[in-house]
Protein backbone atom coordinates (compact mmCIF):
# COMPACT_ATOMS: atom_id res chain seq x y z
CA UNK A 1 0.00 0.00 0.00
CA UNK A 2 1.42 3.66 -0.54
CA UNK A 3 0.91 6.13 1.79
CA UNK A 4 0.84 9.25 -0.01
CA UNK A 5 1.41 12.82 0.91
CA UNK A 6 2.31 11.73 4.54
CA UNK A 7 5.60 12.52 6.89
CA UNK A 8 5.33 10.23 9.73
CA UNK A 9 6.11 6.39 9.65
CA UNK A 10 2.31 4.44 10.60
CA UNK A 11 3.12 1.31 12.95
CA UNK A 12 0.55 -0.49 11.57
CA UNK A 13 1.75 -0.14 8.44
CA UNK A 14 4.87 -1.52 8.63
CA UNK A 15 3.88 -5.28 10.15
CA UNK A 16 4.61 -8.50 8.28
CA UNK A 17 0.58 -9.50 8.85
CA UNK A 18 -1.56 -6.82 9.70
CA UNK A 19 -5.05 -7.36 10.41
CA UNK A 20 -8.25 -5.62 8.75
CA UNK A 21 -8.72 -3.64 11.71
CA UNK A 22 -4.68 -2.48 11.50
CA UNK A 23 -5.19 -1.54 7.94
CA UNK A 24 -8.80 0.63 8.71
CA UNK A 25 -6.50 2.35 11.29
CA UNK A 26 -3.38 3.04 8.91
CA UNK A 27 -5.40 4.20 6.18
CA UNK A 28 -7.53 6.60 8.95
CA UNK A 29 -4.41 7.80 10.34
CA UNK A 30 -3.07 8.67 7.07
CA UNK A 31 -6.34 10.84 6.49
CA UNK A 32 -6.19 12.55 9.33
CA UNK A 33 -2.33 13.21 8.37
CA UNK A 34 -3.69 15.04 5.19
CA UNK A 35 -2.49 11.95 2.99
CA UNK A 36 -4.41 9.06 0.38
CA UNK A 37 -4.39 5.86 0.89
CA UNK A 38 -3.38 3.55 -2.50
CA UNK A 39 -3.19 -0.24 -2.98
CA UNK A 40 -0.80 -1.10 -5.37
CA UNK A 41 -0.32 -4.11 -7.74
CA UNK A 42 -3.53 -6.10 -6.97
CA UNK A 43 -2.77 -8.88 -9.58
CA UNK A 44 0.93 -9.47 -8.68
CA UNK A 45 -0.10 -9.63 -5.13
CA UNK A 46 -2.86 -12.39 -5.92
CA UNK A 47 -0.41 -14.31 -8.22
CA UNK A 48 0.39 -17.76 -7.24
CA UNK A 49 3.60 -18.04 -5.44
CA UNK A 50 5.79 -20.45 -7.26
CA UNK A 51 5.87 -23.70 -5.09
CA UNK A 52 3.40 -23.11 -2.43
CA UNK A 53 -0.14 -23.12 -4.27
CA UNK A 54 -0.93 -19.96 -2.58
CA UNK A 55 -0.77 -16.26 -3.27
CA UNK A 56 2.33 -14.18 -2.83
CA UNK A 57 0.58 -11.89 -0.68
CA UNK A 58 -1.57 -14.63 1.20
CA UNK A 59 -5.54 -13.37 2.92
CA UNK A 60 -5.23 -9.89 0.54
CA UNK A 61 -8.27 -7.90 0.85
CA UNK A 62 -10.92 -7.99 -1.73
CA UNK A 63 -11.76 -4.85 -3.88
CA UNK A 64 -15.07 -4.04 -1.73
CA UNK A 65 -13.62 -4.35 1.92
CA UNK A 66 -10.37 -1.94 0.86
CA UNK A 67 -12.87 0.29 -0.11
CA UNK A 68 -15.34 -0.29 3.33
CA UNK A 69 -12.10 0.38 5.27
CA UNK A 70 -11.72 3.72 3.38
CA UNK A 71 -9.19 3.15 0.47
CA UNK A 72 -8.54 6.35 -1.92
CA UNK A 73 -7.96 4.72 -4.59
CA UNK A 74 -5.79 1.96 -6.87
CA UNK A 75 -2.92 1.12 -8.54
CA UNK A 76 -4.69 -0.06 -12.32
CA UNK A 77 -0.88 -0.53 -13.97
CA UNK A 78 2.01 -1.64 -12.88
CA UNK A 79 4.63 -2.67 -14.60
CA UNK A 80 3.27 -4.49 -18.07
CA UNK A 81 0.07 -5.19 -16.50
CA UNK A 82 -2.92 -3.34 -17.45
CA UNK A 83 -5.21 -4.10 -14.72
CA UNK A 84 -8.72 -3.88 -16.50
CA UNK A 85 -10.77 -5.04 -13.56
CA UNK A 86 -9.46 -2.77 -10.96
CA UNK A 87 -9.99 -0.02 -14.08
CA UNK A 88 -13.41 -0.96 -14.17
CA UNK A 89 -13.81 -0.93 -9.98
CA UNK A 90 -12.40 2.25 -9.84
CA UNK A 91 -14.54 3.75 -12.85
CA UNK A 92 -17.66 2.07 -10.68
CA UNK A 93 -16.89 3.19 -7.86
CA UNK A 94 -15.15 6.85 -8.30
CA UNK A 95 -12.10 6.36 -6.47
CA UNK A 96 -8.82 7.52 -7.34
CA UNK A 97 -6.82 6.41 -10.39
CA UNK A 98 -3.31 5.73 -9.99
CA UNK A 99 -0.10 3.80 -11.94
CA UNK A 100 2.95 2.14 -11.34
CA UNK A 101 6.47 1.91 -13.24
CA UNK A 102 7.79 -0.25 -10.79
CA UNK A 103 11.25 0.56 -12.31
CA UNK A 104 13.64 -1.69 -9.62
CA UNK A 105 16.93 -0.93 -12.27
CA UNK A 106 18.55 1.51 -14.27
CA UNK A 107 17.81 -0.70 -17.63
CA UNK A 108 14.07 -1.31 -16.53
CA UNK A 109 11.54 -0.31 -18.88
CA UNK A 110 8.73 2.18 -17.64
CA UNK A 111 5.10 1.15 -18.84
CA UNK A 112 2.59 3.89 -17.65
CA UNK A 113 2.19 6.98 -16.31
CA UNK A 114 -0.30 8.48 -14.19
CA UNK A 115 -1.80 12.20 -15.87
CA UNK A 116 -2.89 15.24 -14.29
CA UNK A 117 -3.36 18.34 -14.79
CA UNK A 118 -1.67 20.80 -12.58
CA UNK A 119 -2.05 23.94 -14.69
CA UNK A 120 1.99 24.82 -14.24
CA UNK A 121 1.53 24.75 -10.61
CA UNK A 122 3.90 21.96 -10.19
CA UNK A 123 3.57 22.14 -6.64
CA UNK A 124 3.23 19.16 -3.49
CA UNK A 125 0.01 20.95 -2.29
CA UNK A 126 -1.58 21.39 -6.01
CA UNK A 127 -0.34 17.85 -6.65
CA UNK A 128 -2.34 16.49 -3.67
CA UNK A 129 -5.23 18.70 -4.59
CA UNK A 130 -5.52 17.10 -7.75
CA UNK A 131 -5.08 13.72 -6.73
CA UNK A 132 -7.69 14.51 -3.46
CA UNK A 133 -10.46 15.92 -6.22
CA UNK A 134 -9.52 11.96 -8.43
CA UNK A 135 -8.86 14.09 -11.75
CA UNK A 136 -6.38 11.92 -12.84
CA UNK A 137 -5.92 10.05 -16.25
CA UNK A 138 -3.50 7.35 -17.10
CA UNK A 139 -0.51 5.90 -20.75
CA UNK A 140 -0.45 2.53 -20.78
CA UNK A 141 2.55 1.57 -23.10
CA UNK A 142 2.62 -2.38 -23.79
CA UNK A 143 6.20 -1.94 -25.47
CA UNK A 144 7.32 -0.08 -22.61
CA UNK A 145 10.50 2.77 -22.86
CA UNK A 146 13.67 1.26 -24.47
CA UNK A 147 15.97 1.32 -21.76
CA UNK A 148 19.16 4.25 -22.36
CA UNK A 149 21.06 3.32 -19.39
CA UNK A 150 23.33 -0.12 -18.86
CA UNK A 151 24.65 -0.59 -15.59
CA UNK A 152 28.61 -1.42 -16.22
CA UNK A 153 29.98 -4.67 -14.50
CA UNK A 154 31.38 -3.88 -11.07
CA UNK A 155 35.51 -4.54 -10.51
CA UNK A 156 34.13 -5.64 -7.17
CA UNK A 157 31.95 -8.34 -8.61
CA UNK A 158 35.26 -9.93 -10.20
CA UNK A 159 37.09 -10.10 -6.93
CA UNK A 160 34.34 -11.97 -5.27
CA UNK A 161 32.70 -14.15 -8.34
CA UNK A 162 34.74 -16.72 -7.68
CA UNK A 163 33.97 -17.90 -4.58
CA UNK A 164 30.28 -16.89 -5.26
CA UNK A 165 29.72 -18.94 -8.27
CA UNK A 166 31.45 -21.74 -6.52
CA UNK A 167 28.77 -21.60 -3.37
CA UNK A 168 26.07 -21.79 -6.46
CA UNK A 169 27.68 -24.61 -7.90
CA UNK A 170 27.10 -26.77 -4.38
CA UNK A 171 23.73 -25.02 -4.22
CA UNK A 172 22.51 -27.44 -7.32
CA UNK A 173 22.42 -30.44 -4.58
CA UNK A 174 19.58 -28.33 -2.83
CA UNK A 175 16.44 -25.92 -3.43
CA UNK A 176 15.98 -23.59 -0.01
CA UNK A 177 12.40 -22.33 -1.18
CA UNK A 178 11.51 -19.03 1.20
CA UNK A 179 8.36 -17.96 -1.07
CA UNK A 180 7.90 -13.75 -1.46
CA UNK A 181 10.06 -11.53 0.67
CA UNK A 182 7.85 -9.72 2.57
CA UNK A 183 9.32 -6.51 2.54
CA UNK A 184 8.55 -5.49 6.26
CA UNK A 185 11.51 -4.00 8.18
CA UNK A 186 11.84 -7.17 10.41
CA UNK A 187 12.53 -8.97 6.80
CA UNK A 188 11.73 -12.61 6.45
CA UNK A 189 9.02 -14.08 4.06
CA UNK A 190 5.46 -14.68 3.37
CA UNK A 191 5.37 -18.85 2.78
CA UNK A 192 6.99 -20.94 4.94
CA UNK A 193 10.76 -22.23 4.11
CA UNK A 194 11.41 -25.74 3.19
CA UNK A 195 14.53 -27.77 1.97
CA UNK A 196 14.60 -29.67 -0.78
CA UNK A 197 17.38 -32.31 -1.12
CA UNK A 198 18.19 -33.19 -4.61
CA UNK A 199 19.05 -37.17 -3.77
CA UNK A 200 19.56 -37.92 -8.17
CA UNK A 201 22.15 -35.17 -8.22
CA UNK A 202 24.10 -36.94 -5.26
CA UNK A 203 23.68 -40.42 -5.32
Amino acid sequence: MNLIGINETIDFAIKKWPTDDELRQTIARTHELGGLAIINHIPWSNTTEYGYELPRMQNHPSREQLVDMGLDGIEIANGGTLDTISLKFVQDHNLLLMTGADVHYPDSNAFSWTILNTNGNRTMDNIMAQLKARRTSFLFDPTGTQPLAYPPESSLYFKTAPPTLLGQLFQMFWIDQTGMYSFSPTGGSCHPEYLTIRWQLIG
